[in-house]
């Protein structure tokens, strides 16, 4: 079975090592540089998760994740970020987001990716 996946993040050198190792484990990613770009991609298409950092241009990751929901689209979120803050990491995931991972760690966005997917049957490793 093949997952869907949208990645959301300003840093471009960060989203194509991200969508290689993902890509690698037959995973289809579709990236997006900022949250208006996501929200646009999430109306348009299916997807089974989306992970996106907090903190970017012309829309952050929060608001990305409110406006999909207000818009009705309901899809996983993991928020990976260089500085998640401890109030917004709580009121995330009291609003229904899947994690918050601190950035550069690989191994526990590979563990949380996994954790979404493995619930409709897919197991992989981000980490080589």
């Amino acid at each position: 079975m093949t997952y869907e996946l949208l990645l959301v993040d300003d840093e471009q050198c960060l989203l194509e090592s991200l969508a290689e190792w993902l890509t690698e484990d037959d995973i289809i990613v579709t990236t997006a540089k900022n949250g208006r770009e996501g929200l646009t991609l999430m109306k348009e298409k299916r997807f089974d998760l989306v992970v996106t950092d907090i903190n970017m241009p012309a829309m952050d990751g929060v608001e990305m994740f409110f406006a999909a929901k207000a818009a009705g689209v309901f899809i996983p979120h993991l928020f990976f970020s260089a500085c998640p803050d401890t109030k917004l990491v709580a009121s995330l995931k009291a609003a229904g987001a899947v994690a918050v991972v601190e950035k550069p760690n690989n191994e526990k966005l590979s563990v949380e990716i996994n954790n979404v997917l493995v619930r409709s049957g897919f197991s992989y490793s981000l980490v080589q």
